[in-house]
């Protein structure tokens, strides 16, 4: 299987992702973040509250950077970083489509919980690290 292919599990529901964002004073601050929902290594979507540090730093500057690896897979080792910028939505359509009654426990209004703000990130560049080296993601 193609590097590139294998990196997309490390975006899948039910995986573990770190959403690295810039605080109010310019400082990196990291979180584990799940995917709900990913395209390829271009697009992912993931939950927050709209009352989140996460929240209001995306709202200041949406330039983020995502980081996946499998930690368990150390013959495989694989790293992805993935910089872009991420849009706060607040609409049906998002709130729909990456909705799971698994996240009841979070956002007890279900979809239409006035807390639940939906996460797109799009990536503008990438790279994946390997054992063999480093590789540039084309966009």
């Amino acid at each position: 299987m193609h590097k590139q292919e294998e990196a997309k599990r490390l975006l899948e529901p039910g995986q573990t992702v770190f959403l690295v964002t810039v605080d109010e004073d310019g400082r990196p601050d990291a979180r584990a973040m799940a995917p709900v929902l990913a395209d390829g290594l271009t697009t992912v979507w993931m939950l927050t509250g709209k009352g989140s540090d996460k929240f209001k730093e995306l709202s200041r500057n949406s330039e983020c950077l995502l980081y996946a690896t499998d930690l368990e897979d150390t013959e495989n080792y694989l790293e992805l970083r993935l910089w872009g910028r991420m849009e706060l939505l607040d609409d049906a359509e998002s709130r729909a489509l990456t909705w799971r009654n698994d996240y009841l426990g979070y956002f007890p209004g279900g979809q239409d919980d006035p807390s639940l703000c939906v996460l797109k990130f799009t990536a503008t560049s990438g790279t994946l690290q390997t054992r063999a080296g480093k590789e540039k993601l084309a966009r």
